[in-house]
C-alpha cells in the first residue's frame, strides 16, 4: 500500500485539469517550500508529458542572491 502526501493528492487533480503536452513553470527561491513543489511537480509532470520549466530571478537585494540563483541551477540541472 502506497501512502500519498495530500499535497501531492492535490498537485495530481490539478494537473489532471491540463491539456495534453501543457507546460509549467515553477518560481524556484531555492527555500525549501519552491524546492520541494519543483520535485514534487517533476515527478508528477513526467508521468504525464507535461513540461517543467524553474525561474528564478536573481534581483540583486540580497548579498547571497547571486549564490541562491547558483544553487538553484544546481538543483535544476541534479533534475536531468
Amino acid at each position: 500500500m502506497t501512502i500519498e502526501h495530500p499535497v501531492s493528492t492535490r498537485l495530481r487533480s490539478a494537473l489532471g485539469e491540463l491539456p495534453p503536452n501543457s507546460g509549467l513553470v515553477v518560481a524556484l527561491s531555492g527555500g525549501l517550500d519552491s524546492t520541494v513543489l519543483l520535485h514534487a511537480l517533476a515527478g508528477l509532470t513526467e508521468a504525464r508529458s507535461i513540461g517543467l520549466r524553474a525561474c528564478h530571478v536573481d534581483h540583486g537585494l540580497n548579498i547571497e542572491s547571486a549564490g541562491w540563483a547558483q544553487h538553484n541551477a544546481r538543483v535544476c540541472a541534479s533534475r536531468h
